[in-house]
Formats: structure tokens, sequence, C-alpha cells
């Protein structure tokens, strides 16, 4: 397989799936909103902590801002990227707060925009955008927040939009969320394309009809990519799980889990992880595609 050897000086990324810290996670930090919520199925976000306390038992409150974080923090201490992003799912909750502090935004199916069209037109548009601001030596990464919440299957019109973002508009890195469970990996053309991350921190504990996909799992994903052309050098990813708020270190079956269902989902992209002996998934990849 190629493309699994150690990064030589390349540039590396810590990227994540949403990040949600509104609604039950807001209630048990130090400065909690108000807990009215725009969702007709509860009537407040104190009912997301009592639901998952619930399952899973008691979940000390108020809690620093670091404990949601819990074991992930030390990896990204460990892992020491050159750069950090995450992708911050608004808040459900609301204030009649003349200044909000926090996030205090109302979602709305209009807000949430959906990539179903890989039309010519909107890639041409990225790519003038991409030109634009891109200055030289810079890597090009765009972040997509597509598709569904639940199932596996990657639609024909992603593939080809995040293909066609690589090929026309020049971008090195295709970071996809929106799934609150891990999609399939591809690498094309040397350039890696995550279509759905999952979700890193959420408060969906107890929650269920979805337990087949594992929501409770979750992963931090530290790309390496090459500082002169944008291909992947490496990419290592590293396995956690949800309980009471908190992002915990996986056990080694759970994390086992997670490896099988990635080669699963990422056999017909061409892509393969395998652990690494330190708690760490790493990808494999063929060659150009």
């Amino acid at each position: 397989m190629a493309g699994t050897g150690a990064a030589m000086g390349g540039v590396t990324l810590w990227l994540t799936g949403d990040v949600m810290t509104g609604r039950g996670i807001d209630q048990v930090l130090p400065h909690p909103g108000d807990p009215r919520i725009f969702e007709s199925y509860m009537t407040s976000a104190l009912d997301y902590v009592r639901l998952a306390e619930r399952v899973t038992g008691p979940i000390p409150h108020p809690v620093d801002f670091p404990y949601v974080w819990g074991d992930a923090l030390a990896w990204l201490e460990r892992q020491a990227p050159d750069l950090r992003l995450i992708n911050l799912e608004t808040s459900v909750t609301t204030s009649d707060d003349a200044e909000p502090k926090g996030i205090q935004y109302r979602m709305h199916p209009a807000n949430l925009p959906v990539l179903a069209d890989p039309a010519r037109e909107a890639v041409s548009t990225i790519a003038a955008d991409v030109a634009r601001g891109r200055e030289s030596g810079e890597l090009a990464l765009v972040s997509l927040h597509w598709g569904g919440n639940w199932g596996y299957a990657i639609p024909d019109a992603h593939r080809v939009f995040a293909h066609r973002l690589i090929d026309e508009a020049g971008v090195d890195l295709v970071w996809g969320h929106s799934s609150h469970h891990a999609l399939g990996i591809e690498v094309y053309r040397g350039r890696l394309i995550l279509y759905g991350c999952g979700d890193l921190i959420n408060d969906y504990e107890g929650i269920t009809g979805h337990e087949v996909f594992r929501d409770d799992l979750a992963l931090l994903y530290f790309p390496t990519l090459c500082p002169t052309d944008g291909r992947l050098e490496r990419l290592v990813m590293v396995p956690l799980q949800r309980r009471h708020f908190r992002l915990n270190r996986a056990p080694s079956d759970e994390a086992e889990w997670l490896c099988r269902m990635l080669n699963r989902e990422g056999r017909p992209l061409g892509t393969r992880v395998r652990h690494n002996g330190h708690g760490q998934l790493v990808l494999e990849w063929q060659g150009e595609r």
C-alpha cells in the first residue's frame, strides 16, 4: 500500500466532526444559557441532561470548560498539530439577553445548506474564491456541511463534487461533516477526502433509534500534508468514546469496531486502516485514483 510512510516536514492539521456545545452540554458548563429550546420534542435543554443521566449515570455540574474535551486534550498536546480546526455546530437555545453571550442562534432548515448538485458553476465559484484568496505556497481546504445524519452511503453527487474541487478548484483537502457517525475515507489524486467525520462532542447520550451506527464513538483526525503540493503524507486517527458528556479514550474493543467499520466503508474507496499499537488508527491507501 502506498502513502503510509512517516511524514517528513509536512504540515499536520487537527480536524474534527461537529462540536455541539449548546443544549444539554451548555447546561453543565459554568455559565449555562436559558434552557428553552426550539425543538418540538423537548421543552428544555435540561431534558438532555436528565436523559443522559438516566442511561449512563450522574453527570457532574457545573464542570470546567476542559471537562467535555476530556482525553482529547492530551492527544492534542501529544500530536502537536500545526493548525487546529473544528466545526462548531450552532446552539438551539435562545436568550432574551440584550447582549447574548456565547452562541445564541436559532437553527432553521434554510440555514443548513446541502450540496446535493455538484454543478460546474458551484465548483467554478469556489475555484475563483480559492484563487483569489490563496497566496503562493498556501494550501487550500474546503469545509462542507453536507449529507444526512445517519447512514453510510455516500451519494455519487458528493464524490463527483469532491473530485471536481480537487481537479478544477485546486483544493488540497475536502473536510466533510454533518453525519453523526464517521463515514468512509477516500484519497483522490493524493488528496484527502473526509466525507463525514462524525460528531466529536454532542449530548445524544440516551437518545435511541440509531444504536447500530455507534454514534457514541468519535474520532480525532490528524492529517499531515506535503507543504509544497498538498498531497496527503499521513492520516492518524484517535478513537474516543463520549460518556457523561465527556470524551474518553475508547476501549480496545470499541476502537476495533471503528477499525472494522472504516475498513468496510473504505474498501470501495480504496482505503483501509490499521492499528499502530499506540491507541491510534492509521490510514492506508492505494496509489493514484
